[in-house]
C-alpha cells in the first residue's frame, strides 16, 4: 500500500510540475504578449497628434496657425500666458517675460528684408523669429533675412528658431550671408523632441 501510495505521489508531483511548467509557460507568453501590445500601443500615443487626425500633418500653415492660436495670451483657449509660459519655458528654455509683440506671418518687407516670418515674439528684451518647415525648401537667403530683422529689432538679444519635424538643419542657401556667431544664434528645435 505504501509502494502505491509512493507512486500515487510521484505522478501527483510529476504532473504538478508539468502543470506549473505549462501555467509558467503560459504567464510567459502573456507577458510577452502585454509587452508588445504596450510598445504597440506607446508607438501608436507617440505618433499621435491632432495634426495627424485631422490630416493636416505636412500643412505648415496651419501648424502656425494652431501654435499662434495657443500660445497668445488672447487667444480664445482663455489661458491668458500659460501655454506661452511653457512655450518659453520648453521651447526657448528661457524664463518667461511679458510679451510686447507676438504675430503670426509677420511681414517683415522694408530695410532689405523681405518675406514673412511664421511666428515673431518680442519681449522689451529678446526677439525669436521661428521659422516652421514641414518638408518644405528653403527660400535664398531666408534665414538671413529673418536674422537681419530680429538683429535690427530694438532688443538687446535674438534667437532665430528653425522649427522643423525631426531638428534639422536650415540648408546653406538659407544662411548665406550669415556669420558664423550668426549662424550659432539659430536654434534647431524639433516637433519630435520638445522636452
Amino acid at each position: 500500500m505504501e509502494n502505491t501510495d509512493n507512486k500515487l505521489a510521484d505522478k501527483t508531483k510529476e504532473s504538478d510540475m508539468k502543470s506549473l511548467s505549462v501555467l509558467l509557460k503560459n504567464v510567459g507568453i502573456i507577458l510577452e504578449l502585454k509587452k508588445n501590445s504596450q510598445s504597440l500601443n506607446q508607438q501608436i500615443y507617440d505618433n499621435f497628434t491632432i495634426f495627424t487626425a485631422l490630416g493636416l500633418e505636412e500643412k505648415e500653415l496651419k501648424h502656425c496657425q494652431i501654435i499662434y492660436e495657443l500660445i497668445n495670451p488672447e487667444g480664445r483657449h482663455g489661458m491668458g500666458d500659460k501655454f506661452l509660459k511653457l512655450f518659453f519655458e520648453k521651447v526657448f528654455k528661457e524664463e518667461y517675460e511679458p510679451v510686447t509683440v507676438i504675430k503670426s506671418e509677420c511681414d517683415i518687407r522694408g530695410n532689405g528684408n523681405y518675406g514673412r516670418i511664421d511666428l515673431y515674439i518680442e519681449t522689451a528684451n529678446a526677439s525669436y523669429p521661428i521659422e516652421v518647415k514641414i518638408n518644405a525648401d528653403d527660400q535664398e537667403t531666408q534665414i538671413f533675412r529673418y536674422n537681419k530683422f530680429a538683429k535690427e529689432s530694438n532688443t538687446k538679444k535674438y534667437n532665430v528658431f528653425y522649427l522643423t519635424l525631426l531638428g534639422k538643419s536650415p540648408k546653406f542657401k538659407s544662411t548665406v550671408g550669415m556669420t558664423e556667431e550668426e549662424i550659432s544664434n539659430i536654434k534647431l528645435i524639433s516637433f519630435s523632441n520638445v522636452n
